[in-house]
């Protein structure tokens, strides 16, 4: 069914556009009688107008806003940075929506359909969390002309300007810390994935040990498809290699998440953190206070990479170009009764 629109509600009352459009407004026009008011709005009732928040909103020039696409349906890594985003944009006279989507990196279809959406919302640019491959959603937003800026560490390849934590030298701050500790047997636990960041993540583990002048040993990297969920137990792979070799005395996990389920293991097989183990995760999430012992853990940059993003966005939006490709920021590392110096 077609839209209903201004036009046709005003040829059906028999109005112009104009009378039409301030009789409809929320406030009341002085050029309109009450009668005539009544009249439009229940003509407007009876064909079913409703009003454009787009056409309203970007007729009061001094109205200004952008969205914020998240993903829904999983941990809210995102949330620091939406805040940060959110308080930068507001601070430059710029209003802010969240908008949710279950689609996280392929061509689901759900963040274009998303962003197609956009054209009954008053905005005047997108901040997506993930997607960053997407061609559809890139398509919906050109077909919009809505600048488009990313942050999104998952996706090898991007379509749009993004942001994104340095997954290697976050791993790289963690394995260095651990053999400032005098720890040397560096186990890497992480989920079965093959996302950018989890290669990453698996590889500067390994080179950074190397670079070190310590053999990197494949048998003390472990993948589980469930290490990343902190509601598993234990895990039975991590339980078999402290079985095997009572020489590991760290652990490196793929994210905090999976440290939950680590130190779990480590506390059935009988080893005390941070005494016999050291154990460092990644993400400096609230999950890491929560932990005992509270863990050490890569911090990601959130707020900073909300601020960057949406600073560029609005660059964007006032007509500055930016180029397609990846930005990385510099994590930093957080310091926790998880670790400590080995024992002599």
């Amino acid at each position: 069914m077609a839209r209903v629109t201004l036009t046709d509600v005003s040829r059906t009352a028999g109005v112009s556009i104009a009378t039409a459009s301030r009789a409809l407004s929320p406030r009341e026009h002085p050029d309109v009688s009450r009668e005539t008011r009544e009249r439009l709005r229940a003509v407007a009732d009876e064909l079913g107008y409703r009003p454009s928040l787009a056409a309203r909103a970007f007729r009061r020039r001094d109205f200004h806003a952008v969205s914020i696409v998240v993903p829904d349906g999983q941990w809210g890594w995102w949330e620091p940075a939406v805040r940060a985003a959110y308080g930068a944009a507001r601070a430059q006279g710029c209003n802010a929506f969240v908008q949710p989507t279950t689609a996280l990196r392929d061509d689901s279809g759900d963040v274009a359909d998303v962003i197609a959406a956009l054209a009954e919302v008053p905005t005047e640019g997108v901040l997506l969390f993930g997607s960053a491959a997407d061609s559809r959603m890139l398509a919906s937003a050109e077909t919009l002309r809505l600048p488009v800026v990313a942050i999104d560490n998952a996706a090898d390849e991007v379509v749009v300007p993004t942001f994104a934590a340095d997954s290697r030298r976050g791993v790289q701050l963690a394995v260095e810390h651990l053999l400032d500790l005098g720890r040397r047997r560096i186990a890497y636990v992480g989920s079965d994935g093959d996302l950018l960041f989890q290669r990453e993540r698996r590889e500067s583990h390994r080179s950074t040990l190397v670079a070190a002048g310590i053999t990197a040993d494949p048998e003390l990297v472990v993948q589980d498809l469930s290490a990343d969920d902190p509601a598993v137990d234990v895990l039975p792979a991590v339980e078999a290699l402290l079985a095997s070799d009572a020489s590991v005395d760290a652990v490196l996990c793929e994210s905090d998440a999976v440290a939950a389920s680590v130190l779990r293991s480590l506390r059935r097989a009988g080893r005390r953190v941070p005494e016999d183990v050291s154990v460092v995760g990644f993400d400096d999430s609230p999950l890491a206070l929560a932990l005992d012992p509270p863990l050490t853990t890569v911090h990601q940059p959130y707020e900073q990479l909300g601020l960057d993003a949406i600073e560029l966005l609005l660059q964007q939006i006032d007509g500055a170009q930016a180029p397609v490709g990846r930005t990385r920021l510099a994590p930093t590392l957080t310091v926790r009764a998880s670790t400590r110096r080995a024992p002599q």
